[in-house]
């Protein structure tokens, strides 16, 4: 089943510990799938036992969007305000 472009955002997330990013499709609730869960931790920081980063394998200041506690969401920075959502 294809994603509507207009519910779809691109959103890179980046570890400055490992000099590595990834950049996943979400829909606009921020609700990751598995796959790109592991998808994120694996190109963010596939190594088994490093503490380098969070949930997703982000670390350091995230321009675009943020993890939730779990991994599972992303909130969303407001390009005007800076602010972020929180859903």
């Amino acid at each position: 089943m294809a994603k509507d472009k207009d519910t779809t955002r691109r959103v890179t997330l980046t570890n400055d510990f490992h000099h590595s990013a990834v950049t996943l499709m979400v829909g606009e609730d921020g609700k990751l799938n598995p796959g790109q869960v592991r998808r994120a931790r694996r190109a963010l920081c596939g190594i088994s036992g490093c503490t380098c980063a969070g949930n997703l394998g982000e670390r350091g200041p995230q321009a675009e969007a943020a993890p939730n506690d779990d991994g599972t969401q992303l909130e969303f920075r407001n390009a005007e305000t800076g602010e972020w959502s929180h859903q």
